[in-house]
């Protein structure tokens, strides 16, 4: 599959999912994320930086613009002391050398895993969750999370940035689901690839 490119949601200007969330990738991430098998992590980073250059050229113009922040999702603090590790941290390290990687996103409180909840649920679930850790006036920012699914942790995120003051934000996920985005957005996005 190449990059696909997801328009504009509820906060978020746009999202690219490199890989699809399914067969080897989805099990490789599954064990790493709830087995804590450390091997899959260079593996997945490997994949991850492959995929990533096939970026669609309306988030390469978003990578160009000056002002950019590459900020990743926090993992809750419970979660990364237990695996020893963060995902995003990883699977992006290929970002860190071009562009501006900054850790701007604060969790304020512990959520529950998202993992077997349902849209509303990974809503609620995240609601105020996120604080910003900097100054974010007038920038762009590029999130940066490993699964995305109904979209909920990234437009939480999103919507936390632009409260702040950020222009744009844009979400880079390893890997997606578009069937679990929702059909709104489905259709939004099918509309703006004509």
């Amino acid at each position: 599959m190449q990059p696909l490119w997801l328009s504009a949601g509820e906060a978020l200007d746009g999202t690219v999912m490199l890989l699809r969330y399914s067969g080897p990738v989805r099990t490789a991430l599954q064990q790493l994320k709830f087995n804590s098998r450390r091997a899959l992590l260079e593996l997945l980073a490997v994949e991850c930086a492959a995929a990533g250059k096939g970026l669609p050229s309306k988030f390469k113009n978003v990578l160009q613009q000056t002002d950019v922040f590459i900020v990743p999702i926090p993992t809750a603090e419970n979660r990364r002391l237990e695996r020893g590790f963060d995902i995003p941290q990883f699977l992006f390290s290929w970002l860190k050398a071009e562009y501006v990687w900054i850790e701007l996103l604060l969790r304020t409180r512990e959520t529950i895993p998202q993992y077997g909840l349902g849209p509303q649920e990974r809503k609620i679930n995240l609601e105020n969750c996120f604080s910003i850790g900097g100054t974010v006036t007038g920038k762009t920012i590029v999130i940066v999370d490993d699964i995305f699914t109904t979209g909920a942790t990234m437009e939480e995120a999103a919507r936390t940035l632009k409260t702040a003051g950020a222009a744009k934000v844009y979400g880079l996920a390893m890997c997606g689901s578009i069937e679990n985005y929702g059909q709104e957005q489905i259709k939004k996005h099918l509309q703006s690839e004509i």
